[in-house]
């Protein structure tokens, strides 16, 4: 009499992210022949999801893979970028560092300069306050104005022995 054992074939899945994880349902060492895994990336902050490269493929997310052999997937994720608009009247504002589209989580520098005749009296929208140079972290588009008015002179006239008109 003779006896055959078989056993089924198992497969490990490794997942490479970096800048996000990966979960995998059902969360295993080793999966069955056949076995379905369905893998959902998430972003770190300030990153977003991009593909599947590996053995799974596409920016669908969540992903199912099916386990017929060892299987090796990475998600990709990229920085996030956004954009920084500068109004100003009367003046300039001078950018450092120079651009206007800045990756997640860069500090820009601002530096308002006025044209000849006005002063800088502060900042509006995504900046407040009136310091000079100032700076803004960037975590989502920004709209930034940079106010300036026009500067106002007294004038004094002492007259001696007589008297002087202002038109």
């Amino acid at each position: 009499s003779v006896r055959a054992n078989f056993s089924i074939n198992t497969y490990s899945l490794t997942i490479t992210a970096v800048n996000g994880s990966v979960s995998k349902d059902p969360d295993k060492a080793s999966y069955e022949h056949g076995e379905s895994v369905e893998l959902t990336a998430k972003a770190d902050t300030g990153y977003s999801f991009v593909n599947w490269t590996g053995d799974a493929s596409g920016s669908a997310n969540p992903v199912t893979v099916t386990m017929d052999s060892d299987k090796s997937v990475t998600a990709a994720f990229s920085i996030n970028t956004y954009s920084l608009t500068v109004s100003a009247a009367n003046g300039s504002v001078a950018l450092e560092p120079a651009g206007g589209v800045y990756d997640y989580g860069t500090v820009v520098t601002l530096t308002a300069t006025p044209d000849t005749g006005y002063s800088f009296t502060g900042w509006s929208g995504d900046l407040t306050g009136s310091a000079n140079p100032a700076t803004i972290t960037m975590d989502s588009d920004k709209s930034v104005r940079a106010n300036f008015s026009i500067n106002t002179y007294s004038l004094t006239i002492t007259a001696v022995n007589g008297s002087v008109s202002k038109d």
